[in-house]
C-alpha cells in the first residue's frame, strides 16, 4: 500500500511532492485529505502527513481532524 503522503500527492495532482506544503496549495491538499477515509491508513501516516504539510512538529499526535483543521484555516473553508 501506498504511504499517505502519496496518495495525497496523486490526488492533488501537483508537479512536486513537497508542493503539498506550500500554502497557495491548500485549497488542493484539504480536498484531497477529505477524500481519503481515516481508517485507509494507520495513525502514524496521519502524523507524517500533518508534520509535513504544516510543518508543525509541536502537535502531539495529530490525526486527519487536526490536519482538516489546520488546513482550512489556511483556506478559510469549512470542515465539510
Amino acid at each position: 500500500m501506498a504511504a499517505l503522503i502519496d496518495d495525497l500527492y496523486e490526488k492533488t495532482g501537483l508537479e512536486y511532492l513537497s508542493d503539498l506544503h506550500v500554502k497557495s496549495n491548500q485549497k488542493s491538499v484539504l480536498s484531497a485529505v477529505k477524500q481519503i477515509p481515516e481508517a485507509s491508513y494507520p495513525k502514524e501516516d496521519w502524523v507524517e502527513a500533518y508534520q509535513y504539510i504544516t510543518g508543525d512538529y509541536q502537535q502531539k499526535s495529530p490525526g486527519k481532524a487536526e490536519l482538516l483543521k489546520k488546513l482550512c484555516c489556511g483556506a478559510n473553508e469549512e470542515i465539510a
